[in-house]
């Protein structure tokens, strides 16, 4: 099996992002509705120039220079110091502090953005440097604890439930205040019982128990892992919550708060755009809502506007009874004084990151691509240059050990990209017993998801809750559904049959718990076999033939290169 093989079969990559969909394969509306596309970087720039942010000064470069080095990363921290030439330009991506940097997606940004700034940089003879914006503001803990291992067999481990937030650390709280000392010896011990056997194994175990040290948290974890797999690339890695940050932030929280429905405005008005063009319309906001949130007593309080005398409360989602309550001046005299103590939601955090950054263009995830085409009106009355907005590369990779059972069986990556039914036809030949139960189950699937459809379609879009109860609900048949599916391979593979215990192996590799391999597997599962500094270079290259793919013509969906990771 072949390295750098381009997979064109995937056609349920995307399956749920209408938008990024029709804007990789160039169809529909979405790229008229992106402020940019790859070949628009002349443009951005002269956007950026008309516009620009004030290069940061030599304290903001000092304070940014060590968080980076306090992990490791020495071209990053030297990257830095370009932010203080007025020439510079930058390529963000980002993403919340999730647990020991899973999944995958994180390296493909990462990468992305380093790939992108480099080509640049050459092609626009100035700096463009490479940012990661570690959102470490986010408070939803049971999403940003979810790590996958890809471990013995067809086996998927989950350390997610080895961690807590920290003794004493309230609900509400910012990811930069969890806490993983009391977690680590747990976490330590089950990633060494998870990981494969291999030459890199002891040095990936190491990296992350230094990592883990006393004092870990989310935040600190997530960036000294991006270091090891990116140490020499010149990734700068920020976090809003650095005094630099907040200070530059200050000035779009304080527009927001004096200009009651202005941003919701724009959002609806170019969300009638979105959805006059037939997609669906991510951001809905009120007026009554201050798009930012109050640190206190560790925790992320929203800011909401009760009546028209100017009373602004600040509420803790877990406990509205348990609200800070002043009078609007009062809120802004604080937003004055003390920066550090507000932090930017979903909808001003772009704006605070494009505002405090010379960016040039956001390497962003499927479903981020759609949220910030909404924004493009936003940045415009909010008088900041809107930067390009591309997608992230994808790929994917196949260890050693996965590739070799794959050959042996006569099986390759695109057969485990096959549309159901016919995947299920493989399956068939491997278990003639197991096959037509996996192939229920994916019928099930396919009528719930149909169902779900339908019910949304049905008018409930100015009706939330409705909404959430419905997606709620298929989320849950969907996770049992995915259970039900891993016991049957399961079961089929314990029954030894060589083929099938094959396709079990390929599935849990390619298409892990059923999903796509970049949005469930933790990088770390391939640092069994190679160190954490290759695959990242792995992952630069998977970037540059991701790029390059975008400008071939694809067959039968989504275009992916694929990498064999196996020792050398």
């Amino acid at each position: 099996m072949p390295e750098a093989v381009i997979v064109r079969s995937a056609s349920d990559l995307l399956a749920g992002f209408a938008f990024a969909s029709d804007a990789l394969a160039g169809t529909g509306a979405a790229r008229e509705l992106l402020p940019g596309w790859f070949g628009d970087v002349e443009g951005a720039v002269e956007r950026r120039e008309r516009r620009p942010s004030p290069p940061w000064n030599s304290d903001e470069v000092a304070e940014l220079a060590a968080f980076n080095r306090q992990f490791g990363n020495e071209s990053g921290a030297q990257a830095a110091a370009h932010l203080a030439d007025p020439q510079t330009v930058a390529v963000v991506t980002g993403q919340q502090p999730n647990l020991l940097a899973s999944p995958l997606y994180v390296l493909h940004k990462a990468a992305s953005a380093v790939a992108l700034a480099r080509h640049w940089e050459q092609r626009l003879a100035r700096p463009v440097i490479p940012i990661f914006w570690v959102a470490s503001d986010d408070h939803d803990f049971a999403e940003l604890r979810e790590c996958h291992l890809l471990g013995a067999g067809a086996d998927i481990v989950s350390l997610g439930y080895q961690v807590s937030r920290g003794e004493g650390v309230p609900a509400d709280s910012p990811a930069f205040e969890w806490n993983l000392s009391d977690s680590s010896p747990r976490l330590i011990r089950r990633l060494e019982a998870a990981l494969p056997e291999g030459p890199a194994r002891g040095e990936t175990v190491a990296l992350v128990a230094t990592a883990l040290a006393s004092g870990a948290t989310f935040e600190s974890v997530f960036c000294h892992i991006l270091s090891g797999f990116f140490a020499d690339a010149g990734l700068v890695m920020l976090v809003p919550r650095l005094k630099a940050v907040r200070r530059r932030g200050a000035g779009v929280l304080r527009r927001d708060m004096l200009s009651p429905g202005l941003l919701a405005d724009a959002l609806e008005k170019r969300g009638a755009s979105m959805a006059a063009a037939g997609y669906p319309v991510p951001l809905q906001r009120s007026p009554e809502q201050i798009n930012c949130f109050y640190l206190e007593g560790r925790v992320r309080r929203r800011m909401m506007r009760r009546g028209e005398d100017g009373t602004v409360a600040a509420e803790r989602p877990s406990a509205l009874t348990d609200a800070i309550v002043r009078h609007q001046t009062e809120w802004l005299e604080q937003l004055t004084h003390h920066p550090e103590a507000f932090s930017p939601n979903v909808i001003t955090r772009p704006l605070v990151q494009d505002h405090a950054l010379p960016t040039i263009a956001y390497v962003a995830g499927p479903g981020e691509m759609a949220y910030l085409a909404q924004m493009a009106d936003v940045y415009e009355c909010c008088d900041i240059p809107q930067p390009l907005v591309l997608p992230r590369s994808t790929g994917i990779l196949v260890d050693a050990a996965t590739a070799r059972e794959l050959e042996g069986a006569g099986l390759s990556v695109e057969d485990l990209l096959l549309p159901p039914d016919d995947l299920a036809a493989k399956a068939a030949a491997a278990d003639p017993i197991m096959a037509p139960l996996l192939a229920e189950v994916v019928h099930l699937e396919e009528a719930i998801a149909a169902a779900t459809g339908r019910m949304l379609a049905t008018g409930v879009a100015n009706r939330p809750a409705v909404r959430v109860a419905i997606a709620k609900t298929a989320a849950a048949q969907h996770r049992s559904l995915s259970r039900l599916r891993r016991r049957l391979w399961r079961q089929g593979r314990e029954m030894g049959v060589g083929a099938w215990a094959s396709l079990a192996r390929g599935l849990a590799c390619v298409r892990p718990l059923g999903g796509i391999q970049d949005r469930v597997l933790s990088p770390l599962s391939f640092c069994g076999d190679v160190p954490m500094q290759r695959l990242g270079h792995t992952a630069l290259t998977m970037a540059g033939d991701w790029l390059r793919a975008l400008h071939q013509p694809a067959t039968g969906g989504m275009v992916m290169p694929v990498r064999i990771i196996a020792a050398d």
